[in-house]
């Protein structure tokens, strides 16, 4: 019989039937739940038991290719990678940045976006100078790290970089290259174990005399990236170095990203880079992104004021409100201002302030370099010759080897002043110079401030100009800057004692500016190259060095001294 001939009481009957059936099922719901529960439970329980070994096999086979060795051993290996003191750098950030801020960043969709995604991404900060962009990159590195510490179920790799101007090392690419090596070589909580390859390439590299290059580092990253489940790799500030070096940094981190056979994710901060980033997801900060930021920060520089409590509600949020306003979302700004105007006395004077604060940065620094300027010419030639030798020093200057370089006169190294003190130097440099309690070396406050002096005052040419002068009159007037103090050669087996220098008597110690100005000469005479003659600085040369035939005294000592060096300690 045909479906569509079937008696219509039929369909009747089978359409009862299943309400039947459906309402029969619903009652005996019920009674069953409990056994639904335990098998729902149960499955849950074999799944979690089986993402957990699925886990512990993936984390034995990452262990495979890792070995534990003994500590000096394995430091001896990481310092041969790289010797940059990545976490000091990023400390000396984190210490100054305001409790609270930052948080903006971390919220935006681009950037969660870009964390929580599953394939190769790069991902790049842009922001004006002075905006904020090494803050905000401490806490993306500080908000990786919170992460990964949190994590329990992937083992991922992290490293970051901060470059730097000021530091000729941070600036080239192999450099930073190597302490991404450095830092993916070992696991993130489990750094008595380091990659096997890297301890065969060291004990070869030992053999052979040799350094790890930048072909090698990128192989061995694109190992460690395709070991783990995933990489983040963290760039600052790539603007600081120089064209060249940026495109080859660019390159090469592009290299990774397109090789890598696991996610990695690359964030990097920079000035607005041309076309270097096409196609490239872009988090720019605007002047309104960091205004609450820079509220913080105002805020907590007048509480920490100690006439904070003295003055009146109105004038802290004058303050606070004028400050925010102008500030256009310039960080360095806010900061040279607050500075200035919590150094007045009266709450006048600080009103009166308010009324007439600068336009920009550049106007900012040159409110201050004519304070400067209007004071004893004898502390304003202090101060020139400390943002002169901080632009250009090859080394940060520590803290005394800065104090005795500013002493002497580049035309004339007899004519030194008093040795000043650190507060007195940081006074007379009036917030453009400051002094790292971390990592205990002297910086401008800003890159801005030395581009500032660099297209205002004098070029970096000129710097290294005065700096040569200084180095080679030292070197050939050396009662001019002498020490009767013997030199303790520290070698592996004992302590004995060298005179150098024609009988004077100097302490063996690379935190004295004679050590740098032994050590450096010939780089700041390098910058030289190409340039117009310095009259003075040539006359300096020809007495160093003497005839063709026959070198000089002076050069002879120098030469003696830089063996020395270079037997204790690798120049």
């Amino acid at each position: 019989m045909h479906l569509s001939t079937r008696p219509s009481y039929l369909f009747q009957y089978q359409s009862w039937k299943s309400i039947l059936w459906y309402s029969t099922s619903r009652l005996k719901w019920p009674l069953k739940s409990k056994e639904v529960m335990k098998t729902v439970e149960s499955l849950h329980k074999h799944r979690d038991n089986i993402s957990a070994s699925l886990t512990i096999d993936h984390t034995a086979i990452l262990m495979d290719n890792f070995e534990r060795i003994e500590d000096n051993e394995r430091m001896e290996i990481l310092d041969w990678i790289s010797k940059i003191k990545y976490g000091t750098h990023h400390n000396a950030v984190r210490d100054k940045r305001t409790t609270g801020t930052c948080e903006w960043l971390i919220q935006r969709e681009t950037f969660r976006q870009w964390e929580n995604g599953d394939s190769s991404v790069l991902m790049v900060l842009k922001g004006s100078p002075g905006a904020g962009k090494t803050y905000l990159t401490s806490h993306v590195i500080d908000h990786t790290q919170s992460r990964l510490r949190s994590a329990t179920n992937k083992i991922e790799g992290f490293a970051y970089f901060y470059c730097n101007r000021n530091d000729d090392e941070r600036r080239q690419p192999l450099s930073v290259f190597r302490s991404y090596t450095r830092q993916l070589a070992a696991v993130a909580g489990q750094p008595e174990l380091v990659q096997k390859r890297l301890r065969s390439l060291w004990l070869e590299s030992q053999i052979i005399a040799d350094d790890l290059g930048m072909e090698p580092c990128k192989k061995h990253i694109l190992s460690f990236i395709d070991l783990y489940d995933r990489t983040t790799i963290v760039l600052d500030a790539l603007d600081e170095c120089e064209l060249r070096s940026r495109i080859e940094l660019v390159e090469a981190i592009k290299q990774l990203l397109s090789q890598a056979k696991k996610p990695l994710r690359v964030f990097l901060s920079s000035r607005p880079a041309g076309d270097l980033f096409v196609n490239v997801p872009i988090i720019e900060i605007q002047a309104t992104d960091n205004q609450n930021d820079i509220q913080k920060f105002v805020h907590g520089e007048i509480v920490k004021h100690p006439r904070w409590q003295y003055m009146s509600t109105e004038l802290r949020e004058n303050i606070e409100t004028t400050i925010l306003t102008q500030s256009q979302g310039m960080f360095q700004w806010a900061y040279l201002q607050i500075s200035q105007i919590l150094e007045l006395q009266t709450q006048e004077a600080i009103r009166n302030r308010l009324g007439k604060l600068p336009k920009g940065l550049d106007e900012a620094y040159d409110d201050i370099y004519n304070e400067i300027a209007l004071g004893d010419v004898s502390e304003k030639a202090i101060a020139d010759r400390a943002f002169m030798w901080v632009a250009c020093a090859i080394e940060p200057l520590r803290e005394d080897q800065l104090l005795d370089a500013v002493r002497f006169d580049p035309e004339d190294v007899t004519h030194k002043t008093e040795k000043v003190s650190k507060a007195v130097l940081l006074n007379l440099c009036r917030n453009l110079l400051i002094f790292d309690g971390r990592r205990k070396v002297w910086r401008f406050s800003h890159l801005s401030v030395t581009e500032y002096f660099e297209n205002h005052h004098w070029t970096l040419v000129e710097a290294h100009c005065n700096a040569a002068k200084v180095c080679l009159g030292l070197l050939v007037k050396p009662s001019v800057h002498s020490s009767a103090m013997e030199i303790n050669v520290l070698t592996d087996r004992e302590v004995f004692p060298i005179r150098i220098l024609g009988g004077v008597d100097v302490e063996y110690e690379v935190t004295t500016f004679r050590y740098y100005y032994h050590r450096y000469l010939t780089q700041h005479i390098r910058r030289q190259e190409g340039q117009r003659p310095d009259a003075r600085l040539s006359g300096l040369l020809v007495e160093f060095l003497g005839s063709p035939l026959r070198s000089s005294e002076f050069y002879i000592k120098w030469h003696d001294y830089a063996y020395l060096c270079l037997a204790i300690h690798g120049w």
